[in-house]
């Protein structure tokens, strides 16, 4: 029988003690019924209460007192995050860095206590997947959410995991959640464009070329780049970057299909899609339909209507809240203008706003409103959505507040949060968040950005 003890950063050494005495009382229970009892301690260094778990684990007492020496069958089992450091170019805090020079666990990859010495011995490393081992494991989940072994797919996740670990310049930065969220959002994508629609092209002014292009292809390679577009190419932080991200991936897209698939059609699939979700907008008066606005909307909502998390991260002044904004008061159920927006569910938004003084209490009492609205809505045509505005404040907190958001973000069995969450930050947070959510990270705008967006404020006003 296995207890599991989500250890966070608020846990206390009286938590882990009444846990201990859970554990006990109930290899009591099972003696004799040729059953083990196993207390399963997930992300044991993450509390400051580390020396408690080596006590138990190591020497088999909690406060001194000897762990059930009659109870054979009880065992303690951890897992722990690598105490690793960054790569300094991933330093990255927006203009920020004093907020960080001072809070030592931004340099780690993962926020985590080091192991005393005396638990090093036990320490079994598993080391990373092989390349043939990742291939194997994305296979299986393609068949097993789509319903065919694709291996064009298998060809776009593997090569997309590749190129994300070079460009970031280490092995954490990506895992097997990222394939899993842009299998889902493919399937869910290829739904989405059958039942939508496009708009016509009379009402597309300057985004006719992309539509076009667009059009030339089928459902499938469209949900396939958008899906890559909002896992892959959108949490990459440079121009030259997101154009080898396109320029690897067309690669395999000529290789599978008789297209003539380049770079350009890929940028076209995305901006046909993005420019289609703004034209069913109403947007407040002078708003720049600038390459940041058409990303975070699109990404933002696709994530909320999948109930995925969104971790958007950018310099301020990227237009990171506007785009929630403006989602929020075009998604209002069947009163939106648009025939599409009148399908999607209206939204209720609960915010949060991080802190050097944030706590794992209030971050709690945030996600508990959100669902109780949602128990409360039986008809299901409200969708609850959790914004954690200035999320990277709260973790440089020294209530160390967000790891509670690991089991927040991901319940289990592979579901996603019951409600919608979206995090804005100036920078990212550690990998064991980001890996729980879609990244994205707005690029430095260039001539032709700044151009198109002193256009778009021209028209507008």
């Amino acid at each position: 029988m296995l207890i599991v003890f989500k250890v966070h950063g608020g846990t206390t050494y009286e938590d882990i003690k009444l846990k201990v005495n859970q554990a006990e009382e109930m290899a009591r229970q099972n003696q004799g019924k040729n059953i083990d009892t196993v207390l399963f301690f997930d992300e044991a260094n993450t509390t400051e209460a580390l020396s408690m778990i080596k006590e138990v684990m190591v020497d088999r007492r909690i406060n001194g007192r000897p762990i059930g020496q009659d109870l054979e069958r009880l065992q303690f089992i951890a897992a722990c995050n690598p105490y690793r450091l960054r790569p300094s170019g991933n330093i990255s805090t927006a203009g920020l860095s004093g907020k960080t020079i001072i809070d030592e666990y931004s340099k780690l990859v993962y926020r985590v206590h080091p192991l005393p010495e005396t638990m090093i011995d036990f320490v079994w490393d598993y080391g990373s997947l092989s390349k043939e081992d990742e291939r194997a494991y994305i296979g299986r989940m393609v068949e097993g959410i789509t319903g065919n072994s694709d291996n064009l797919l298998v060809d776009l996740l593997c090569t997309s995991q590749e190129y994300v670990r070079e460009v970031d310049k280490s092995p954490y930065c990506v895992s097997l959640r990222d394939a899993h969220r842009c299998i889902v959002l493919v399937k869910w994508f290829k739904e989405t464009l059958k039942r939508r629609g496009d708009l016509p092209l009379s009402k597309l002014s300057d985004s006719r070329k992309y539509l076009k292009v667009a059009r030339g292809f089928s459902l499938v390679i469209r949900s396939f780049v958008l899906a890559l577009a909002h896992c892959y190419q959108s949490r990459l932080p440079a121009a030259e970057d997101r154009h080898g991200y396109r320029k690897r991936v067309s690669v395999f897209f000529r290789k599978h299909t008789n297209h003539s698939f380049q770079e350009s059609s890929f940028e076209a699939i995305v901006r046909a899609d993005q420019e289609d979700y703004l034209e069913r907008m109403e947007l407040p008066e002078g708003t720049a339909k600038n390459a940041a606005l058409r990303e975070n909307v699109f990404v933002m909502l696709v994530c909320i209507l999948n109930r995925i998390p969104v971790f958007v991260v950018g310099k301020p002044g990227c237009s990171k809240s506007l785009p929630m904004q403006i989602i929020r008061s075009n998604l209002r159920g069947k009163d939106a203008k648009d025939p599409f927006l009148k399908t999607l569910p209206q939204l209720y938004v609960v915010s949060h706003q991080g802190s050097e003084s944030s706590t794992s209490d209030g971050i709690l009492k945030v996600f508990n409103k959100a669902r109780r609205y949602k128990e409360h809505n039986k008809s299901g045509d409200v969708l609850p959505v959790v914004l954690l505005d200035e999320i990277g404040l709260a973790e440089v907190s020294k209530y160390n507040p967000l790891k509670v958001l690991h089991s927040l973000l991901e319940p289990g069995d592979g579901a996603f949060p019951d409600v919608a969450v979206v995090g804005i930050s100036n920078w990212a947070l550690d990998a064991a968040k980001m890996n729980r959510a879609i990244h994205l990270s707005r690029p430095e705008p260039d001539v032709e950005d700044l151009f198109e967006t002193g256009k778009s404020l021209r028209e507008a006003g």
